[in-house]
């Protein structure tokens, strides 16, 4: 009896697909070295795989990630100021006046990362890094411009989702100011809260160690029986196998006894990178939108201090001096 040709492809070489399993290039790696001989007395795989199937021993096999580049796409990177809240303050009292400019606001930081090529375990992307800052094209620097401020989306990135699922972050970021600003008689000034925000995508290379932590430097992949789970064989597949198998997508350590590969994520994301507090004073003259007024009222009549209010009456929420950012610009003293 003769065997029919397989109606999928031996060499996983032939074809490129964006996502391999792994999993898939061990089985792939245990038939061709399996030296089961089936019925009809050939080798072919086929009729070799016939009624088995293999279980991989994960156990052995220890991965670690990191993160080889992370470089922005030129014309999907910008940044732009974000006017969080503005106020203007008048002193019309006939002497120095002390104004309290305190506030804090929020914004909402997202970023959302998919796999364009690389290599999955069992049908899931199951990965473990720190993502970085980005850097310009050919390993340029990008300086602070992009800088990752936030824990959440400049932290450790777990990533265990199946292949077709993206990974998303989002954050709730805090900016305040707390600080006075101090005006003659007959003066105003204007004072803003600003956020430079980051709207970006990029691509972030990442290259996986995994090593067989068995004590023969071997990766055992039982043969079991599909009816009654009976283990009639083990293979034992060195790391050199593993990667013939891939076709390429694999590449052995110098050590032989572990081996790499690449994933590639293309990385969206729009965050705060830092937050800007300024006063401007104004001109004599000099206008500005009414829309930008503030009501202010006395709150502590012997010292003269005020505390501003929104225009719709409710007091500015008041925060420690503490919360304000480190990197943020110093107020001008007036």
């Amino acid at each position: 009896m003769l065997c029919r040709p397989s109606l999928f492809p031996r060499d996983l070489s032939r074809r490129k697909p964006p996502v391999i399993d792994l999993g898939h290039v061990i089985e792939e790696a245990a038939w061709k070295s399996l030296r089961v001989p089936s019925c009809c007395g050939c080798r072919t795989h086929p009729c070799k795989r016939k009624g088995l199937y293999l279980q991989i021993d994960w156990n052995y096999l220890d991965r670690t990630d990191e993160v080889e580049s992370f470089e922005l796409v030129p014309s999907e990177a910008s940044l732009r100021p974000v006017q969080l809240y503005r106020t203007q303050f008048k002193n019309f009292s006939g002497g120095p006046q002390n104004f309290t400019f305190r506030t804090e606001r929020q914004t909402t930081s997202s970023m959302e990362l998919t796999v364009q090529e690389g290599i999955s375990v069992m049908g899931k992307f199951d990965l473990s890094f720190s993502l970085p800052s980005p850097s310009a094209p050919g390993g340029g620097g990008a300086g602070d411009s992009f800088k990752l401020t936030s824990a959440l989306l400049g932290g450790q990135v777990q990533w265990n989702k199946s292949v077709t699922d993206k990974f998303t972050k989002t954050e709730t970021l805090k900016w305040g100011v707390d600080s006075a600003v101090n005006l003659q008689d007959g003066q105003r000034a204007l004072a803003t809260l600003e956020v430079v925000e980051a709207k970006l995508i990029g691509m972030l290379r990442l290259r996986t160690h995994a090593h067989i932590s068995h004590e023969t430097s071997l990766l055992p992949v039982d043969v079991l029986t599909k009816n009654g789970d009976e283990v009639i064989a083990t293979v034992d597949l060195a790391a050199n196998s593993i990667c013939k198998a891939s076709g390429g997508d694999i590449e052995l350590s110098a050590d032989k006894k572990s081996f790499t590969y690449v994933t590639t994520v293309m990385v969206k994301a729009v965050y705060g990178v830092e937050q800007v507090a300024s006063v401007h004073l104004l001109a004599p003259g000099e206008e500005e939108s009414t829309t930008l007024d503030a009501i202010a009222s006395y709150a502590h009549t012997a010292d003269h201090q005020r505390h501003i209010y929104d225009k719709t009456g409710l007091t500015i929420k008041e925060i420690d001096t503490s919360f304000v950012e480190s990197n943020s610009r110093q107020l001008l003293a007036m």
